[in-house]
């Protein structure tokens, strides 16, 4: 991974990236936004709640008619304090360079956008299953910020992470792995309780690392994996036919030695299982030819 601080070059020197485009504006988006959020609620104390209530992803307002569909767009820019801002925007810094430079900056900004959408997907999911958070904004990036990792990780699973100098190196396949149980072992936990132990999105964070996986697997596309969704049941259907296919063929085939064994040694040299097969079989050809039968 050259050009990213996660991975030292050889001989450890940590060499710090240049950021490309993609990079360039998510930063800025991100902190401006914030940046916004903040003098907002200077100037008036409830504005930071009306702003997380318009623009942050409430899974009770997708229901509403007109559904406030551009929270999955806006969510994901907006933060909870100046610590949330900083732990994504260092994330987006160390990882986003390396996947830009490998892919491209559209193909960047839709892995980091899928994975925004997914991660409101899995809220809103989260949120039809487990009572108290319907009604209960979600915002952040990390959901986009788990898609790049997890892309990353699949594509060069053994690229060796480093954080900072005095931390040992470890596998990105490790490092996107524990990532990923950080999540699930929590939301495992809340669905056990039946509700949410804290006021972190699990679920959104997940709905970003499979984007993440998917865009890898796919090649930075969506699309592919909808399209599989969607030709699921003729797939379905076509290996149907081709077990019934093979069924009928063992079946005929089996038919075939019993009636070879018939010839030579008689009907008596048959077993009751025989007789019952050639009995139920012969039966459903003539119901075949003949469905009047």
């Amino acid at each position: 991974m050259r050009g990213s601080p996660l991975v030292p070059p050889d001989g450890g020197r940590i060499v710090f990236p240049s950021l490309p485009r993609g990079v360039r504006f998510l930063l800025l988006a991100n902190g401006g936004v914030w940046a916004f959020v903040f003098l907002s609620s200077l100037a008036s104390p409830s504005m930071e709640a009306l702003l997380v209530d318009l623009f942050g992803f409430r899974p009770s307002r997708i229901f509403h008619l007109p559904p406030f569909l551009w929270q999955f767009a806006t969510a994901p820019f907006l933060h909870a304090g100046l610590g949330h801002l900083l732990l994504n925007l260092l994330f987006l810094f160390l990882m986003g360079p390396f996947l830009e430079e490998m892919w491209g900056t559209r193909r960047f900004l839709r892995v980091y956008a899928s994975g925004a959408l997914l991660g409101c997907v899995g809220q809103l999911l989260y949120a039809l299953v487990i009572p108290g958070v319907f009604d209960v904004p979600m915002i952040g990036a990390s959901g986009a910020l788990l898609a790049l990792l997890v892309c990353a990780a699949v594509l060069h699973p053994n690229q060796p992470v480093r954080l900072f100098p005095f931390i040992f190196q470890i596998p990105l396949w490790v490092l996107a792995g524990i990532m990923v149980l950080l999540d699930l072992v929590p939301i495992l936990k809340e669905f056990q309780a039946g509700m949410p132990l804290g006021g972190t999105s699990h679920a959104g964070h997940l709905g970003g690392a499979l984007a993440g996986f998917v865009m890898a697997r796919w090649g930075g596309s969506l699309a592919p994996a909808f399209e599989s969704v969607e030709h699921l049941p003729s797939r379905l259907r076509e290996r149907r036919a081709i077990a019934a296919s093979r069924r009928e063929s063992e079946a005929r085939r089996r038919m075939d030695n019993l009636l070879a064994k018939i010839a030579e040694k008689g009907i008596g040299s048959l077993s009751r299982s025989e007789k019952s097969f050639l009995n139920r079989t012969s039966r459903r050809l003539r119901d075949r030819q003949d469905p009047r039968a």
